[in-house]
């Protein structure tokens, strides 16, 4: 899985998040790297991502700054800390040599070349200063109030139907310039995460050696314990969550996370391809 993922990547012009961090990125559990990310291959090492950290599509992070290289033979280069708690809108740039601090919203489209305080919400190019993160946290409260707002079954993850496509639709369209709200679950997030890359695990053992199916359970394994720890709470305890979802399905996630708990894993496995 590593392999193909890498190879997507470099034909996108771009490189894996666990090819950055072993050139010397910094990561924290639970980064959301959306599609288009660019984190300044030549100098990654200069970059760390707190914990809880999301990058909208096409938000690029550079470490450098070539711009004085023409005139001096000198490429600028600088320190990139970012806190956690922080989401960066779509296509956004952050420059070298910033801090952005905890608990940070930061709008579509913006520049961010100065430091940015923790608990605050920044847009613009260049970016400025909106307000403080509660206050934004008070007025969006306010306006849901207001609002349609849409649980976790109008989700593409949640197989929404045809009828609540068209239910949104309706809904938004008659409160035009008003937004709208979906809830957001960061644990099915995880769960269905954790589910697609077990059935791909099963998928590829079936079919694999001994040493590359050794390979493929601590490359998945390896990567859903940085980005996302808390997959080890799937257990038999927990068979009803989430809603929705076939037992049989859940039933494996949680029998394939205590396989590997205990170390049976690769010996299960084993057994699969002989069946």
């Amino acid at each position: 899985m590593s392999l193909v993922k890498e190879i997507i990547y470099r034909l996108r012009g771009e490189y894996t998040t666990e090819k950055l961090i072993k050139m010397g990125l910094k990561v924290g559990k639970n980064f959301g790297r959306l599609n288009g990310v660019i984190l300044d291959p030549s100098h990654c090492w200069l970059i760390t991502i707190g914990d809880n950290v999301t990058m909208a599509p096409r938000v690029h992070i550079l470490a450098h700054d070539a711009s004085t290289k023409e005139f001096l033979n000198y490429t600028k280069i600088g320190r990139v800390n970012i806190g956690n708690n922080v989401f960066i809108g779509a296509e956004s740039v952050v420059l070298p040599n910033v801090t952005i601090g905890d608990n940070v919203v930061i709008g579509a489209n913006s520049t961010v070349t100065k430091d940015i305080p923790s608990n605050s919400v920044y847009a613009g190019n260049p970016a400025k200063f909106i307000c403080t993160i509660e206050e934004y946290i008070v007025k969006n409260k306010r306006k849901m109030g207001n609002s349609p707002v849409y649980g976790e079954e109008y989700t593409i993850r949640q197989n929404v139907d045809d009828y609540k496509k068209q239910k949104m639709y309706d809904e938004l369209e008659n409160k035009m310039g008003t937004n709208g709200y979906l809830k957001n679950k960061r644990e099915e997030k995880q769960y269905f995460f954790t589910k697609y890359l077990i059935w791909y695990l099963l998928y590829c053992g079936k079919n694999c050696t001994a040493e590359e199916t050794k390979i493929l359970i601590n490359n998945i394994f390896g990567w859903l314990d940085m980005h996302y720890p808390d997959y080890k709470k799937y257990s038999w305890k927990r068979l009803g969550y989430p809603k929705g979802e076939r037992i049989s399905v859940k039933a494996t996630v949680s029998l394939t996370i205590l396989l590997y708990q205990l170390k049976l894993l690769p010996i299960f496995l084993k057994i699969y391809r002989e069946i």
